[in-house]
């Protein structure tokens, strides 16, 4: 099995297709039961509930299938990364696919508008995405970590998704980090490493990037970060810093010169 590993609006679509267009490995990606899942997944991370729990939960309602097949579901992704550190899998590879935080958070900005549904699910909807918890006082407040701007809280989630699933390397050696951005600027490359993890013949990996792009936000009302304010990206490098330039991201002069 191969689980592509993601916080979403990073290239989970188009990877999962490229790999599938092969005809070899078919990867899924969102099914029926995955919002239980996410939810679940996202309380378990946060300690609200144990794995035990969530996976007797899981069983109950028959989900347990969703992860016994290859998927690149971001809504599945923290419960797999949870069901990882209790020894559950056995020989699976994990792709942690990667994007630049601040073209996430403006990408996710944007998709959320895009349709009622996806409104109410992240702002409506307990557990839907992990949450912060803010002290205020030097204690934790409730109230001050509802009323967290979504642009900030999207960029805490990137940190706290990517940093999990950056531990499951700890728990298996076949684990591989896939930046987006290698994918469409050093593609031959990337598809090349893709191909070895994988263990695809290189000629059995067909390209789709040329095709357009996937999963596409409609809505371009939230700006990219170079017309940012000072004040959004000095959140992001508040919520975001450290991880993203282990990663290598914001090392520009004029992203500096924006946190300063």
């Amino acid at each position: 099995m191969i689980f592509i590993l993601s916080s979403g609006r990073s290239g989970s679509t188009f990877l999962s297709e490229t790999i599938s267009a092969t005809g070899i490995v078919h990867i899924e990606h969102q099914e029926s039961g995955s919002r239980i899942v996410n939810i679940l997944g996202n309380m378990v991370l946060q300690n609200i509930i144990s794995i035990d729990t969530a996976l007797s939960f899981i069983r109950k309602l028959n989900y347990e299938h969703l992860f016994h097949k290859s998927n690149s579901d971001p809504l599945r992704s923290c419960m797999i990364a949870a069901l990882f550190k209790t020894g559950y899998f056995d020989d699976v590879k994990v792709i942690h696919l990667i994007r630049d935080p601040r073209n996430f958070v403006s990408s996710f900005m944007n998709w959320k508008r895009d349709s009622l549904k996806r409104k109410i699910l992240h702002h409506l909807i307990p557990f839907w995405q992990p949450t912060p918890r803010i002290k205020k006082e030097g204690k934790e407040s409730f109230k001050e970590s509802i009323l967290i701007s979504k642009f900030e809280h999207f960029c805490w989630n990137w940190s706290f998704k990517n940093s999990i699933f950056l531990e499951i390397k700890d728990y298996t050696d076949q684990y591989m980090l896939v930046k987006f951005e290698d994918l469409v600027l050093n593609r031959d490359y990337e598809v090349e490493k893709l191909a070895n993890f994988i263990g695809l013949e290189l000629s059995e990996f067909q390209i789709i990037l040329d095709s357009g792009k996937v999963n596409k936000s409609k809505s371009s009302k939230f700006p990219k970060w170079n017309e940012w304010s000072p004040y959004q990206a000095k959140i992001l490098q508040k919520r975001c810093g450290i991880l993203m330039n282990e990663f290598g991201y914001g090392n520009e002069e004029s992203w500096k010169k924006l946190v300063k």
